[in-house]
């Protein structure tokens, strides 16, 4: 592998510096190329732009049999729509492309990426996944600077670690509910992702799988999820609200540092919270159950709570175990007659936490009964 990115080197380096050079517009094959295994070089008709830079990687890929040891071959290409049959044979994996290739099919009979196929395709900004693929490898699409959406198939069920790290563009991903398993960082620094739907079956949210996302403002976690790990959504800027599922165990390390949350209810069945989840967020606000390890936690980091009693709920003026349109009409009333309040009122009716019940409480019970956006 050496020798074939030295020679990939040595072709880039004749490319850019020659003033003579071909158009390249239909070389087929060059026989005995220095390539992989000796095995020969193969074109589709490419031309690059003036603009480009000339080094290129290399497409491998592997038929899905093992019984036969064809050798690997090499491809260029610009525009891609790589077959599903080469020499008569399905392709089951790709391992690794070149970073010029702009827009991209894969065949339908494929099952994995492999890791770094599409590292630093700095120009890539179309890619067509066929039904077959199962896997999403290592590193596959870091760096993609220009990528911007990506419809994922219902086919997949693993996305590794760092998949689509420091895709800036990104702005929304529609993770199919077959995928059980989201690597460490696989969104990490995706600086324009706003919108994410998370799968049904997923179990734990890894280490940095969100962290840098700037433009997350909202996201909704499965009942499937138990573990929220290390810095997973650690300076989402603008993720002020999110809803933790009773399924939920353990939180992380910094999983929401420098995050904006202001109320958040954590359910009795997180029962382990690493060093610093929220940071130094002076405007948060737990809701817990008493004498629950979030209760406890709060305590510890002198974060200002509430706890409730099995039987209470915040906003359930009238305590039917139900948030209507009902309570939010008692409480307005509550703000505008001036009678006395009582603790247990004021824990149930300050929505906002601003120690006295107003107009505003009433409209966030409205909403939350409504389903209605802040």
């Amino acid at each position: 592998m050496k020798k074939c990115k030295l020679t990939a080197l040595i072709i880039a380096a004749i490319m850019a510096f020659s003033t003579a050079a071909p158009a390249y517009a239909d070389m087929t094959e060059v026989p005995d190329a220095p390539v992989g295994n000796g095995d020969s070089l193969f074109s589709m008709p490419f031309e690059l732009p003036d603009d480009t830079d000339p080094f290129f990687g290399l497409l491998k890929y592997r038929f899905d049999s093992d019984k036969d040891s064809d050798p690997e071959k090499n491809i260029f290409s610009m525009t891609m729509d790589i077959p599903s049959i080469i020499d008569g044979r399905n392709i089951g994996t790709i391992e690794t492309t070149f970073s010029c290739v702009t827009d991209v099919t894969l065949p339908e009979s494929l099952i994995s990426l492999g890791a770094g196929m599409f590292s630093y395709s700095s120009e890539l900004r179309n890619i067509i996944f066929p039904e077959s693929l199962k896997e999403i490898g290592y590193d596959c699409f870091s760096t993609c600077e220009k990528l911007e959406t990506v419809d994922l198939p219902e086919s997949l069920e693993k996305i590794f670690d760092r998949a689509f790290v420091d895709c800036e563009q990104l702005a929304k991903v529609i993770i199919p509910d077959a995928v059980d398993y989201i690597g460490k960082a696989a969104f990490e620094n995706c600086h324009s992702l706003s919108e994410v739907k998370l799968p049904e079956s997923l179990t734990a949210i890894d280490q940095n799988t969100f962290l840098n996302c700037i433009s997350l403002d909202k996201i909704e976690i499965p009942e499937s999820v138990k573990k929220i790990g290390e810095k997973a959504f650690a300076n989402c800027e603008k993720l002020s609200k999110i809803e933790l599922p009773e399924s939920l165990t353990e939180i992380g390390d910094g999983a929401f540092v420098n995050c904006p949350l202001g109320v958040i209810s954590i359910p009795d069945s997180v029962i382990s919270f690493g060093d610093n989840v929220f940071g130094l967020n002076e405007q948060l606000r737990i809701l817990c159950g008493e004498g629950s390890a979030a209760e406890k936690f709060a305590k510890e980091n002198n974060i200002p709570f509430r706890s409730f009693s099995k039987d209470e709920k915040q906003g359930d003026v009238d305590g039917d175990t139900v948030i209507s349109s009902a309570d939010a009409l008692e409480v307005l009333l509550m703000s505008t007659q001036g009678e006395t309040i009582s603790d247990n009122q004021m824990k149930i009716a300050d929505y906002d936490f601003d120690y006295s019940i107003t107009s505003a409480d009433a409209l966030a019970i409205l909403r939350e009964s409504t389903g209605m956006e802040n």
